[in-house]
Parts: structure tokens; sequence; C-alpha cells
């Protein structure tokens, strides 16, 4: 008991004392494949939480159970990827998805409704994009959607099918489909592993039997699928459908990166994945409108939203990726486990709850992940998955983080920061030169369309391996980007198509770098966002110093000089292995290359001509013995900036022990963050829908009055954002607008005679959807009215 005591006072001085890093000493993190052992063992207290979604079949009986609490987020989309290569052109089998009204036509095979109320037990959202109500931009697109109101319907699909088939030349034959007498085949890869996809891909791959393909099932887990899929030449035909699924890394406040990703060829997500040789799926137009997206290439909001809904329109029409739902997950913590941070996009496997949750009398916290080490990890072309990604979030800082809730900017390397348009670039300003292979002064008389200004705290932190941030940490990242991402010639030693599909787009945008002093750099830009924060982000992001240069460097000499690659891709291309900071084959080369550095007192060019360049004195000395020691401590190249470092990591049990990084220059404190602890958050609920004309006469005015209250104060939610929807009897969007707030927590909203006086007759639905200015979480609801003929 006297124990228990010290170590409950020791925690509480804990958390209430500024110290630097997170409130928890140590976390311990281990592999669960199982989420129905990892539920098991969070009731039972092995462990304090699950950074992995649970299937919504626990989530019902979960919620009731007094011993855990359940937060719930809906970042994740399951779509079907379709293999759209003709590749009948290249002497392959024919393909049907190559015609683009085929693969539209399965939008109509795929019964959402029935996938999101029987499969996922109502927890989750029917979608035809990757936009689902948590997106922010749901409501931006929300005419667009409209149009595409799928509704299962086999009958169409057969018709469309058919009709696209029979002109391409197939032949419908006792019951089966050929091509030039060869059945037509359909090669369905369905991930086995996950209950849901699986239950979704056997679902079409039975109505497409039934319509008379032959249908090859290749089943398997998460690697099985990249190696088949990801990996390979989509020409060869090695598969036609995939169970595709994605999860969020993090909560934003745009959807731009989200829907080019999806839909636009030039950003390496589409199939053939831009490998130089393979049969890559290509569009003009939606690369066009994708790189309008990424580089900012419109003037104002409202062209922005022009372009985005274009793009939106355009993929949909495509149909490339077929979308399917947008689970809701359900995180499972203990219900003494205080300081957790629920991203509503990604759960609360996030560096907020690594840094803030803690158990009251207790300075260890036992996590559960269902995988810890799955890819690999390395910082230029690793951390792809989420498993990863959610873990390592804890180990780096950057200039500014995503607020988990809303998607605001949160400071966090950089103090503040401003946007200035319009400027010319000084010729003090630096850029690196790929052709040149070096750093250079930018030329007189080069124009920007913006300048990123970042106010850099004093204090920029330390690595784990106890170096202090330098300016060359930040710098070398746009070395390594430019100099990686792009091709200058046929055998580029330093070239890696990743990096390229990655950052292609920032490289050509930008236009230097002016470091005015080690606290204010300026960074010069032709990108564009009508949000200055969301500017900021994008074009500093690259140059964040999350890693220390000396082992960027020696990656890269291992890279260039060994069997390993920065990327997947690349791997296969020289037939190598993925760069892995937590293979020990892999160590021991970059050590390799760390060693005869320090030795050589090597300063590389890239980092030694910043010195002469740049107006203010640097100090250019590497410091390879820090990042030699750590690796050799640890057994692991994994050195972050963040609250939590990486102590060991066990590959036998797939278990990782994070610790606290009490370095006392490491510049945060939980404490500044409790502000984003789930309970202390404000979440919109609607509680009523009414209108004054539950029967209306075309060309009346009809008010839609609306009752919002906190969820967890259940007092009246002011400044609710509110949204009202109408649509007709046919599923058409009739009516949009945001309600105004009349009184705290109830907002209205008319709709004028002139707007109803073209309205048909039949059954109308009044859709609402709130938020709260703090956590965009929808609250939905829905009422009807009839119009009279």
């Amino acid at each position: 008991m006297k124990k228990a005591m010290v170590l409950f006072l020791t925690l509480s001085i804990l958390v209430m004392a500024a110290v630097p890093g997170p409130v928890s000493n140590t976390e311990v993190i281990k592999r669960y494949t199982s989420e129905a052992t990892a539920v098991q063992d969070v009731i039972s207290g092995r462990i304090d939480m699950y950074f992995w979604g649970v299937p919504s079949y626990m989530l019902v009986k979960l919620q009731n159970n007094p011993n855990v609490k359940v937060y719930l987020a809906s970042g994740g989309i399951d779509d079907i990827l379709v293999n759209p290569c003709p590749t009948q052109k290249y002497g392959g089998p024919f393909n049907p998805f190559s015609i683009r009204e085929v693969r539209f036509a399965l939008n109509y095979l795929i019964n959402r409704d029935y996938i999101v109320s029987s499969v996922l037990n109502g927890y989750g959202f029917p979608i035809v994009s990757p936009l689902s109500p948590v997106n922010p931009d749901y409501l931006t697109a929300i005419g667009v959607l409209a149009k595409y109101n799928f509704k299962y319907d086999f009958i169409k699909a057969k018709r469309m099918i058919t009709e696209a088939l029979t002109k391409a030349g197939a032949v419908f034959k006792n019951g089966k489909w050929y091509y030039h007498g060869k059945p037509i085949v359909i090669k369905f890869m369905i991930r086995s592993d996950d209950p849901v996809r699986k239950q979704i891909g056997d679902m079409l791959a039975s109505d497409l039997e039934k319509l008379g393909f032959t249908v090859e099932r290749i089943y398997g887990d998460f690697m099985k699928a990249y190696q088949l899929v990801y990996s390979t030449d989509p020409g060869k035909y090695e598969w036609t459908l995939y169970t595709e699924g994605w999860g969020s890394s993090a909560m934003s406040k745009y959807s731009d990166s989200l829907l080019y990703q999806m839909y636009s060829p030039f950003f390496g997500y589409m199939p053939g994945w831009q490998q130089p040789g393979f049969c890559n799926y290509q569009n003009a137009e939606l690369d066009k409108l994708g790189k309008a997206l990424a580089t900012g290439d419109y003037s104002s909001k409202q062209q922005r939203d022009e372009i985005f809904n274009k793009l939106l329109d355009l993929g949909i029409r495509e149909s490339v990726r077929i979308f399917v739902v947008a689970p809701i997950s359900g995180f499972v913590a203990q219900k003494n486990v205080k300081g957790v941070v629920d991203d509503l996009a990604a759960g609360i496997g996030n560096r907020w709850t690594e840094m803030l949750a803690y158990k009251p009398g207790s300075t260890e916290l036992k996590i559960g992940a269902k995988y810890v080490h799955k890819w690999a990890w390395n910082p230029v072309g690793g951390y792809q998955d989420m498993y990863s990604v959610i873990i390592h979030q804890g180990m780096i800082d950057g200039f500014m983080w995503n607020n988990p809730y809303n998607g605001d900017k949160i400071p966090l390397l950089a103090k503040s920061w401003k946007v200035i348009p319009n400027v010319n670039v000084p010729t003090s300003a630096i850029i690196y030169n790929a052709t040149l292979h070096k750093w250079v002064h930018v030329k007189p008389g080069i124009h920007a369309r913006f300048a990123v200004e970042l106010d850099l705290r004093k204090n920029l932190g330390v690595f784990h391996d106890g170096q202090k941030v330098r300016v060359t940490d930040m710098l070398y990242w746009i070395y390594l980007v430019t100099e990686w991402g792009t091709k200058s010639g046929k055998n580029d030693m330093k070239y890696d198509t990743y990096v390229a599909s990655t950052w292609g787009t920032w490289i050509s945008k930008f236009k230097g770098v002016q470091v005015v002093s080690p606290t204010k750099i300026i960074l010069y830009t032709d990108m564009y966002h009508f949000d200055p924060n969301e500017l900021a982000d994008m074009v500093s992001g690259v140059m964040a110093p999350s890693v220390p240069w000396e082992l960027l460097y020696a990656m890269e000499q291992a890279v260039m000089h060994t069997k390993l690659a920065f990327s997947p891709t690349e791997a296969q291309v020289k037939g190598g292995e993925w760069l892995d900071s937590l293979n020990p084959d892999h160590v021991k080369i970059v050590l390799k290359y760390l060693e005869q550095d320090e030795k050589n007192d090597v300063v590389p060019p890239q980092v030694a001509e910043l010195a002469k360049l740049l107006n203010i004195k640097i100090d250019t000395t590497p410091n390879y013995a820090a990042v030699i020691n750590f690796i050799k401590k640890h057994g692991h190249m994994v050195i972050g900036n963040g609250p939590l470092y990486l102590d060991s990591y066990d590959p036998n049990s797939d278990s990782a022990i994070l610790k606290a990084f009490r370095n006392p220059d490491y510049p945060f404190s939980a404490s500044q963050f409790k502000y984003l602890s789930y309970e202390n958050v404000k979440f919109a609920q609607v509680t009523s829908v009414e209108t004054n004309a539950p029967v209306l006469v075309p060309g009346q005015p009809i008010e839609v009055k609306v009752h919002v209250i906190d969820k967890n104060s259940k007092k009246p939610l002011d400044n609710a954002i509110v949204f009202v929807a109408i649509y007709n009897g046919d599923g058409q969007l009739v009516f949009k607008g945001f309600a105004k707030e009349s009184a705290p927590g109830t907002g209205n909203y008319v709709i004028t005679a002139t707007n109803t006086g073209n309205w048909g007759p039949g059954t109308y639905t009044v859709k609402v959807i709130a938020y709260s200015h703090e956590a965009f979480w929808p609250s939905i609801m829905t009422t009807t009215f009839i119009v009279l003929g």
C-alpha cells in the first residue's frame, strides 16, 4: 500500500508539472492480431487500451460495459480497386474492366446500405467517393455526391455490362461470357484477414459469377495482397479486382490530397503506380485537376471548390475505385485511463494519446496494436502502413500538427507563421539545383506567389541521440527530396519514384529558402491554398527536422551502394530490399557507413555548401558518434525528435518499448496540450428536427428548426455548425444551406417560396448534419414532409 501511494503521488506530480515529454514514463506496445483477444485483455486489465478498431458486432456490448470506454472514429474507407489496364492490347487475356462503362456498372452491384446495416451493424456510412460525413469537405461536395445516389440494382448493372461487352466483341453463351472463344476470367484478390472486406468481396464475386464471369477468388492477408496488387505490373493481369482498404493517420480540415490520391494517376496511387515499364492508368484531365489542387492552381476558395467537385465527379465516373463504406471504428480503453485523445479520423492511436494518456497509480501504459512492425520503417520511403504510422507519430515533432478533432493547425516547433503574397525572392535565398547537384543562390528576378515565414522556437529541441536540432537538419530534407525526386539521367543513382511522386509537385513549385536566423526561416513557393495555415503546412512540412542529417546521409550511401532501396517499388526494380530501420541486417549496413564517415570526418557537400552560402554562421560539424552510440545501445536506427523514443523492439513478439524523452532540452510538456483530452471537447448532438409545414403546397415557404446540445455536458451548444439538405422522392438534392442560430442550441432555416415553387409532388426528406466548431463529428437526423401536386 505504501508503495502504491508513492507511485500515485509521483504520477500526480508528473501530471501537474511541466516536465518535458509525455505523462507516462513507459509505453509497452504489443501485437494483437485478434481484436477479440485484445478486447478481452482490455476488459481484464492485461492491457490499458487497444490502438486498432474493433469489429462492429462487439461495440454495442462494449458500450454497455462499465469497465471500458469506447471511442468512435471514422477515417477508414473500404473500396474495390479495379485493374483498368487493356491487357488484351498487350497480348494478355481480355480485361472487361478496361472498359469504363463496365467499371461504372460495378457501382450497382454493391449493396452499400446492406453492408452498413448488416455487415457493420450500423457502424458506418455508405459512400460513393472517398468522402464521408466526417470529412469537412463532405459539405463542399454534397451536390456532386447527390448525383450518384447508387442503389443496388442487379438488373441495371447486367444491362450496362451486356451492352458494353457486346460492343467490345465479347459473346455471352450458355450463361458465360467469352472473348475470342476464351472465358472472361476475373481474378479477385479478397482480404480474408478482414471479415468486413471478405464479405464485401464474396458478395460481389457471387454477383459477377451470376452475370456470367469466371471468377477466381484469391484469398489472402495484408502482405499477400500487397505483393500481388501493388508490386506487380497490372498489364500482366495477375489481379483484376481487390477489396482495398485505407486508414487515416490524422484528422484533416481539407480533403484535397485525399481526392487526388484516390483519383489522379500522377500521385502514384493508381494502378501502375507510376512505375516506368508498367501498364499505368492514365487520365490527363484527372491529373490536371489533381495537380491544380496539389499546387493551389486557383485564386479563391470558390474556384478551388469548383476544381474539387470536377475532380470528384470525373473520378466517380471513371470508377477505377468503387467506394463502398466508411466504417465507424470503435477503440477501447479501460475506464480509468485518463487523457485519451480520440482523433476523429484515426482513433485513439495517435501522438496525442501517446503523450497525454496515463493510468492513475501507474507510470506505465500497456497498449495493444494490430501490428507493431509490418512494413519497413525508414524516414524517406517507409511508414507506408497505418500500423507503423500510429506508433511513429509519438516519436517525432513537426513545425505544426493537425488538431485531432477539427484539423486546425496546432503550433509545435513553429511558434507562429505568416503567409505573404506576391514577393520577389531575394538573391540571398538558396535553392538546391538537382541538375548541378549542389546548393546555389537564387538568381535575380525570381518571383514567388507566396512566402511562408516561420517563427521558430528558440529551443528547436533535441534528437533522441542527444544532438540538438540544427538548421542543417532542416535544410537537408530540401536537398534530399529534390535530389531523390528528380531524375537527372538514365543511371541516376539518387532517384526514387516514390519520392518523385510524393514530392514532385512541391519540387516544381519551390523557389528557394532564406535562413534569416536560426529561428526565422522563409520559404518561397508558387503553391497556393486559400487557407494560409494549410499553405504554411504544405510548404514547410517537407523540412521538419525529424531525423539527424548524419543518419539520412548514411542511409543514402547504403541505398546507392547496396541492395537496399528507400521504397518498395525501387526495391523490386533493383531486386533488393526495402530499407528498414528495425531490420538488424539493414542496421549493420547503415552502421558501417556511419563508422566510415566518422573515421574520415566526412562533411557531405550538401551540408558543407550551406556554410558558404548562408548569411548566418552555422555549425556543419558532424556528430556521427551520437548516432552510432544510439544505434548500438538500442539495436535499431529509429531516431526522432518527439516526446517518446523507441527504447527497444522485439521481433519475436512484435512488441516495442517506448520511453518518455525527458531530455531538459525537449521543448514540450503534456500539460500544454491537456485541452485535447476527449473529456474536454464539445461534440454536437441533434435532439430534434422540425418543420412548420408537414404538408407543403409548392410556392409556400417552409421553415426547418433544429435543436443541438453538447453531447458531453447535455447543455445547448453555442455556435453549432448546422447544415440542412432537402431531397425529393427520387433522392435528388433540391436545396442545401446552413441554418442560422436564433438562440443557443437552436438553428433555423427558411426555404423561401421562390425556392419551393418548382418542387414536384411527393415525400421529401430533410437531412440535418450538425457539428461543433471543436469537433467535426457529425450528428445526423432526418424528418420528412409531403409536397402536394
